[in-house]
Order: C-alpha cells, then structure tokens, then sequence
C-alpha cells in the first residue's frame, strides 16, 4: 500500500468513525487530514479523533495539536488546497467550467466527469489521475465543510480576471 492509499484509507476511515463512534504527527499530515479532522470534529471530540488515528493507523496526533489545528483553521485549509490544486486545475483544462464553479458543484463535477470519457493523447493518465483525486480528497467531505473551505482558496480562483472565460 502506498503512502496515497494509506492516506486515502485514513481520511474515509476517519469520517467513518466519526459516523459511528462516540460523539504527535508534522505539520503535513495534521494539513493533509485537515478538513477530515474538521468534519469529524463536528460530531466526535479532538480527543476521539487523536484516539482512532494511533488505535486504527498507528499515527499520533495529540488531542492537543487536533484542537490548534481547529482554532487556527487557516494554514490547514490553505495548505489542503496547495494538495488540491494541481488536480482541479488539470479537470478545469479539460472542461468547459470554471474551477469554481465545478469544485462547489458536485452535480457539474460528475456530469463533466461523465462527458469527457473520450480523452485522448498524453494528458489521459493526468486526467483521469485528477478525477480520482478531487473525488477521494475533495468530494468525499460534505456541503458544508466544502462551503468553508470557499473563503480560504486563494484570491486568484475568486478573481474573475484571473478565470479563463468559462460557462458551466
């Protein structure tokens, strides 16, 4: 299993846990689980979390740093869509809307998914790649979390000077 998988395993894990359960790591792992942590910890206590992390993938994080990470939000969700964005801006080269219409849009993200099935040349694997991605990082947290992370994208996907002329 590689590093991917396994961090692909404890995001689901973590939100499912969270789901079922009672309501020491770098900075680059509390990041990489950021709006995981964020979402589960509407439901389940930091202490819980930090519980099931070392429990079920042998990865300490303390409750501690789960709560700083939670009152300081702003560097995880900067630093998550750092992650995320090489994946959307790939999607967005190979579809008609903006970036910010089809990562707020889970409806506009699968029909445009669905309608490019017939991509060819060097650039497939990339594409393909990137759809995976935005589904198991991005998709698979909820509406609200998502609509919380809209204020901590950067200014240049806000920017409508910045956004090729698009339409959804």
């Amino acid at each position: 299993m590689d590093c991917d998988d396994k961090l692909n395993e404890m995001r689901e894990g973590l939100l499912e846990f969270a789901e079922s359960g009672p309501s020491r790591a770098k900075h680059g792992l509390i990041t990489a689980l950021f709006p995981f942590i964020y979402q589960a910890a509407r439901r389940i206590s930091t202490r819980a979390i930090s519980r099931w992390l070392e429990e079920t993938h042998q990865t300490k994080i303390s409750p501690a740093g789960v709560s700083k990470s939670l009152r300081e939000p702003e560097r995880h969700w900067e630093g998550y869509w750092e992650l995320i964005e090489p994946s959307a801006r790939i999607f967005e080269a190979h579809n008609p809307a903006a970036m910010e219409s089809f990562l707020f849009d889970r409806e506009l993200f699968e029909k445009m998914a669905a309608e490019n099935q017939n991509l060819e040349g060097d650039n497939q694997d990339d594409y393909w790649n990137a759809i995976e991605a935005l589904q198991k990082e991005w998709f698979a947290l909820d509406d609200k979390t998502l609509s919380n992370m809209w204020k901590y994208v950067p200014k240049v996907v806000h920017d409508d000077d910045n956004l090729k002329e698009k339409t959804p």
